[in-house]
């Protein structure tokens, strides 16, 4: 670990507008000294508490992982009542170049393989931009390449409420 002077440490402090010494230099001075990562911590995960020092955790509930780094999410654990997938239709109006539903108490996030439905009628002149969803509103938009010259349909996967 390089040692910084006095000059060095105040440089960085105003730069980033927090004390080095004391932000980053107690997190750092946690694993000072030693040379591996503590042994008998095979399979864990370093966690900050609320005093910003590491500890090894172990990973355990729905997600387990090994000592090879390989997470595994145990059997059942993510079922269809659990993720329920449906499908979302939003019309973008003839001339228009996005939709938007927002239904928070329904969807809690979209699956990124939204479709122009086969009766789209504008399916082939225009390209999907971009899916968002914000959770704080329930607002999932669509927003396509170009104006929509007939009413066009975009199905959007979404995750639903439990």
């Amino acid at each position: 670990m390089t040692q910084l002077t006095t000059a060095e440490a105040a440089r960085i402090n105003r730069q980033n507008r927090s004390s080095y010494e004391t932000g980053l230099g107690d997190r750092v001075r946690a694993l000072e000294g030693e040379s591996n990562i503590p042994t008998g911590t095979e399979a864990q995960v370093p966690i900050c508490a609320a005093d910003g020092v590491p500890e090894p955790k172990t990973v355990s509930g729905d997600l387990t992982n090994n000592a090879a780094g390989a997470f595994t999410v145990g059997n059942d654990k993510i079922t269809e009542p659990k993720l329920k997938i449906v499908n979302r239709d939003l019309t973008i109006a003839a001339e228009g170049t996005s939709a938007t539903v927002t239904n928070a108490a329904d969807i809690n996030g979209f699956i990124g393989q939204a479709h122009f439905t086969a009766a789209s009628a504008d399916a082939t002149a225009v390209k999907i931009d971009s899916v968002r969803f914000v959770p704080a509103t329930g607002a999932l938009t669509v927003t396509v390449s170009a104006a929509a010259t007939a009413e066009t349909v975009v199905r959007v996967p979404v995750i639903q409420a439990a």
